[in-house]
């Protein structure tokens, strides 16, 4: 049985990690609409935002849902994923 303080401190440590990565995805979204403005303002052309793009679709997969040693068996979160025989 895995020790309740132990999965606390792992889960804190994500938690963290995962605060650092959207504080750096924010900045990185500052600087690239920056550069954006400028290069608009430069050319004069009304280039898209970032708002106007096209946004690939995310698929959620649990963790360790790969189909290695799961022969036999589907799951609803595999329907969207390539099927071998």
């Amino acid at each position: 049985m895995k020790n309740i303080h132990e999965v606390l401190r792992a889960k804190e440590q994500l938690l963290e990690e995962t605060q650092k990565d959207i504080a750096a995805l924010k900045h990185t979204i500052k600087l690239l609409t920056d550069e954006r403005e400028e290069s608009r303002e430069a050319s004069g052309a009304g280039a898209p935002s970032l708002s106007s793009l096209p946004v690939p679709p995310v698929v959620m997969r649990p963790a360790g849902s790969s189909q290695a040693g799961k022969e036999g068996t589907y799951s609803p979160w595999d329907a969207g994923s390539k099927q071998f025989p």
